[in-house]
């Protein structure tokens, strides 16, 4: 009798980091609106039991951000356009900075930028890796023409706010460089968050759809995968006006 191994599709993983993703912010962007108004409003104090809730959700989605990167990086391999694969995630990073914004900070913020906008200099990286590995003549030419785009996408993530910032960026080259040995990839890109800081741990949780990755593009998710990013979190931010109302009325 011949034994069934557990397999998942590109399209699975997608679906998987969604929802982790969307964990992350029910707690980001919801449970934490709860816990800190009343104190903000000066009608309360911080409810313990929602602390251990918000904790636990953030928690979970640190698994979301080692997948995203992942899939960043097959996607830029399997695309049929480069060109198009930068503008789409460009679109997408543009429409969801308002909202965004609104949602994790209460208003238009100048200075930090959502994770699309990492993610979108992450594949201009590499990009450029791909046209250094076909244009460079040595290993040792090819190696400072990586080491140059890599510092260039660290100084711009940083400099615009991005998302994860110089860490995000470093995951995907990791990824990139790595990527015929995808569980260890992710594994490093997963040691390089808890640099960022020790709440990252459950990050490493993520090598586990990876290691079970069949390669196989599984359903067409392209524009719906896109979408969910913006549509999310204007759902979560309605939701959290509501919770923020409720705390007026109490007050």
């Amino acid at each position: 009798m011949s034994q069934k191994t557990i397999a998942i599709s590109n399209s699975s993983i997608k679906m998987i980091a969604c929802v982790f993703m969307l964990i992350d912010h029910i707690g980001a962007i919801l449970v934490e609106r709860k816990l800190y108004l009343p104190m903000q409003l000066g009608i309360g104090e911080i409810n313990e039991s929602l602390l251990v809730i918000d904790f636990v959700l953030r928690s979970i989605g640190r698994i979301a951000f080692p997948l995203f990167c992942f899939l960043l990086v097959e996607g830029f391999y399997y695309t049929h356009s480069k060109l198009k694969y930068m503008r789409n995630l460009g679109i997408l990073a543009l429409l969801s900075e308002i909202p965004f914004d609104y949602a994790f900070f209460g208003g238009w913020n100048i200075r930090y930028q959502n994770v699309f906008f990492t993610l979108l200099i992450g594949v201009l990286a590499m990009y450029g890796f791909d046209w250094i590995k076909e244009k460079g003549k040595t290993n040792f030419i090819r190696f400072i023409g990586y080491l140059l785009i890599t510092l260039l996408a660290c100084g711009g993530v940083a400099a615009i706010g991005g998302d994860y910032s110089i860490y995000g960026i470093l995951c995907i080259v990791i990824i990139y460089f790595f990527r015929e040995k995808p569980v260890l990839s992710v594994g490093l890109a997963c040691a390089i968050l808890c640099l960022l800081s020790i709440t990252e741990l459950p990050a490493f949780l993520a090598m586990i759809p990876v290691a079970l990755y069949n390669h196989q593009r599984g359903l067409s998710l392209k524009y719906a995968f896109y979408l969910f990013y913006p549509l999310h979190i204007m759902l979560l931010y309605g939701m959290s006006l509501m919770i923020f109302q409720q705390n007026i009325r109490m007050g």
